[in-house]
């Protein structure tokens, strides 16, 4: 509780700086957009630390990564212990995941949540829905920075702060926050380097490793009918949604021999998934769960970091709906989901 007050106070007393107001009103559209670019003409070594903060703990990952421009990424994870030595290799759009101890490489095509996919592909919902301001300069790492700040038209909230390199435009600090101004995560360079000529041999995947698909699903598409007329069974659509958010895609997948439909839902920035099956509901074991009531039927609602889960069956039908939003926003979205 203390930490998310003083992040809230620390958000507040931000806009009390000398030059914040006048900061505040410069249009930093062009800082975004150079931003979301970045990745792809940028070169780079480092390690990252990433924390989410929920109502149960807080979830700190740190990791290694090898970044060569456009698209080729390599992490390998130090912390948390249970992830020590795991690693992952992007190659575009197929991740594959290391995993020397069962002498295989999981394989991970398109993921449906992928930032590249919600945000950097759909920038005109993003910026129709929060206004990109610049707050000010300052220095991180020894670099020159920008300080940009995206405020929510709907709520004139501040949903999230970026730190970009003056230079390169790259992110190399982002704190996310909640509609009441709480910290809900931040991931930040601990340690960066540019580099121009990172080996290719740094993400060559291991050719002596049995390749599995872990999941076995086609390429999100924005013709969510087409998708949904696939499935073997009746899938429904929420008929509410929070302010600001509209479809972004629609991907068919099959987890555990289970086929599932999958609706993505974004405002620019925050996202919400809408599982549907008719085979098996969500398993929640682990995570702290309490039981609620949508559309009349029983409901199970759990956190894990800022991320919400909410899962009922109704009719056959079994749903869960996860994203960064409060249980009252998501159990009127769960109870608009019908024909």
């Amino acid at each position: 509780m203390l930490r998310r007050n003083l992040a809230a106070l620390s958000a507040a007393t931000a806009l009390l700086l000398p030059g914040a107001a006048l900061a505040a009103q410069r249009d930093a559209t062009p800082l975004l957009r150079a931003a979301l670019h970045a990745p792809h003409i940028v070169s780079y070594v480092g390690e990252i630390e990433s924390i989410r903060f929920g109502a149960h703990g807080t979830q700190a990952t740190l990791f290694r990564v090898e970044h060569r421009a456009p698209d080729l990424t390599h992490r390998w994870y130090i912390v948390p212990q249970s992830a020590f030595g795991e690693t992952e290799i992007e190659r575009g759009d197929t991740t594959y995941v290391l995993d020397p101890q069962h002498h295989r490489v999981l394989v991970e095509r398109n993921r449906a949540l992928d930032d590249r996919i919600v945000i950097a592909d759909n920038v005109g919902l993003m910026l129709r829905n929060y206004r990109p301001v610049q707050q000010g300069m300052g220095h991180l790492l020894g670099f020159p920075v920008d300080i940009v700040a995206l405020v929510n038209n709907y709520t004139g909230n501040t949903m999230m702060r970026l730190w970009l390199d003056a230079r390169s435009h790259l992110v190399l600090e982002r704190k996310v926050f909640g509609d009441d101004g709480a910290l809900l995560g931040e991931q930040r360079f601990e340690n960066l380097a540019y580099a121009k000529n990172i080996p290719m041999r740094v993400f060559a995947i291991p050719t002596d490793l049995k390749r599995v698909d872990r999941t076995l699903h086609r390429r999100p598409s924005n013709d969510i009918a087409a998708v949904l007329r696939t499935m073997p069974f009746k899938a429904h659509r929420p008929h509410y949604l929070p302010d600001g958010f509209i479809p972004i895609a629609a991907d068919r997948t099959i987890d555990g021999g289970v086929p599932q439909a999958h609706l993505l839902y974004s405002d620019g920035i925050r996202m919400i998934s809408l599982f549907e099956n008719a085979g098996a509901s969500l398993d929640l074991d682990g995570l702290h769960a309490r039981t609620l009531r949508v559309d009349g039927v029983s409901a199970k609602l759990a956190s894990h970091g800022s991320t919400s889960l909410l899962a009922w069956s109704k009719n056959g039908m079994h749903y869960a709906l996860v994203g960064s939003l409060d249980s009252e926003e998501l159990t009127k979205i769960a109870a608009s989901v019908a024909p």
